[in-house]
């Protein structure tokens, strides 16, 4: 209905035909909002924030200003116990580790020897750092602990077998048959294992024979390490073919020691008293740089007045 004679207003309505005005308003707050609504006509108005610090407690809004900071128990941060944001601390250092969130670094580590270890140990996190063994022959003198190389084997007396007087390591002796029975340790053998062990020995002479043609033919250093360690193996069944193993073990090396093979490596599989009574693998050795720890063993035993000299 058009209000010809004037408009009936109701604060910013009119009653009559529905019209609004910007006046008379009957404002109402809305909840958690920084706003307020007319009841009447449903016009919003905006309401400045109020601010606790960061956080407006009316509508929950926050600024990046105004926070309450407070460190955060076990870390380099801290936050706000008004909105929650955090905020990053720098490390309090004493020497490798922050005191505050525990965090290491890898400098300024406080390292005391442990005692009886070959390893020294920070005060400050606890890192350890390997320390150089003291060896005396295959064992360390400091820790104890044992490597498979420089044993000192010695015969036990009455069987085919040697002990290392420094750690106490066994290994088994190839049995000195004299007939039926091994001068060493008393153990027999009936004439069935006679002639086992003679094909035995057939077998592995011609298979020294194949081993050393590839050893001395190939260029690849996974055959040659493969050859060696078969031979190895027969080498120490004794007999005439473990000698011939030997011998051919010799020639590899010798026969390689030009390629780039690695010649510790394959002179390693030859026992210290077959490199010190050989002049030519002991010159050969002697020209190689980090050649195998043997040949210390070697020179040890010429000068011991074991084998020949060079």
């Amino acid at each position: 209905m058009a209000c010809i004679f004037g408009h009936k207003w109701d604060g910013c309505k009119c009653s009559r035909c529905g019209k609004t005005r910007d006046k008379g308003h009957d404002f109402q707050l809305e909840k958690g909002k920084c706003s307020e609504r007319c009841s009447i006509c449903g016009k919003t108005h905006v309401l400045e924030h109020q601010w606790n610090g960061c956080k407006c407690v009316r509508c929950g809004t926050t600024r990046d200003e105004g926070h309450d900071f407070q460190p955060i128990e076990g870390k380099c941060s801290e936050r706000c116990s008004i909105c929650g944001k955090t905020h990053p601390l720098e490390h309090q250092w004493v020497g490798c580790k922050c005191v505050r969130c525990g965090t290491v670094r890898n400098i300024r580590h406080n390292f005391q020897r442990e005692e009886n270890k070959c390893f020294e140990r920070c005060s400050i996190c606890g890192q350890i750092r390997p320390l150089g063994h003291q060896w005396n022959g295959c064992k360390c003198q400091i820790c104890g602990e044992v490597r498979d190389e420089k044993h000192d084997f010695q015969p036990i007396e009455g069987k085919c077998s040697e002990k290392c007087s420094i750690c106490g390591k066994t290994r088994s002796l190839v049995h000195q048959w004299n007939g039926f029975k091994c001068e060493r340790c008393g153990a027999t053998r009936d004439e069935a294992q006679i002639r086992r062990d003679e094909l035995q020995n057939r077998q592995d002479i011609a298979r020294v024979s194949a081993l050393r043609e590839l050893g001395l033919k190939t260029h690849s250093s996974l055959e040659i390490d493969k050859c060696a360690r078969e031979l190895n193996s027969i080498a120490q069944r004794g007999g005439s073919a473990g000698h011939r193993a030997n011998l051919a073990l010799r020639d590899i090396v010798l026969g390689n020691q030009y390629t780039g093979w690695d010649t510790p490596k394959i002179a390693g599989y030859i026992t210290e008293q077959e490199i010190a009574s050989d002049p030519a693998i002991l010159r050969m050795l002697e020209t190689v740089e980090g050649f195998s720890s043997k040949f210390d063993d070697a020179m040890t035993a010429q000068d011991s007045g074991i084998g020949r000299s060079v």
